[in-house]
């Protein structure tokens, strides 16, 4: 039996192991931690219509709880699936600075006047231009 699982989308899909492993793959690609002390945790109740967040959510929730002093890298595991995990709620890297600001102050997302004033468009364009997506996985959670 497959179980189905609802991703952010709103398509549905059959879940994949694979799919986890991967994450889990990603997250702690170059630190001192083995994988597989958090593929053995993962222990989110597979039913259909499971939202793939609740899936990520609980990856995050056994990484933070493998962070000791023994193994410190599990802090920055965590922080990176909780970052994947805000990427894949904003889709802030979907598209450039600039236009991602300009969706936000549409969205009434981006509206403190002082910052508001402070930028032009011209100014997101150059700090857009600063933004590397990798610096996003350098801290801890």
């Amino acid at each position: 039996m497959s179980v189905i699982v609802t991703k952010r989308s709103g398509d549905i899909e059959a879940y994949q192991a694979s799919k986890v492993k991967n994450v889990i793959a990603f997250a702690t690609e170059g630190l001192d931690v083995n994988p597989l002390e958090l593929e053995s945790k993962f222990d989110e109740t597979l039913y259909d219509g499971i939202p793939t967040s609740l899936i990520h959510k609980n990856l995050i929730h056994h990484a933070r709880t493998l962070c000791a002093a023994e193994c410190p890298d599990w802090t920055f595991v965590a922080g990176r699936l909780l970052t994947m995990l805000v990427w894949a709620e904003t889709a802030a890297y979907e598209t450039d600075f600039a236009a991602f600001i300009s969706k936000q102050k549409l969205l009434g997302r981006y509206t403190h006047p002082a910052l508001v004033n402070a930028f032009t468009t011209e100014d997101h364009l150059f700090l857009g231009g600063k933004i590397r997506k990798e610096r996003d996985l350098d801290h801890s959670y």
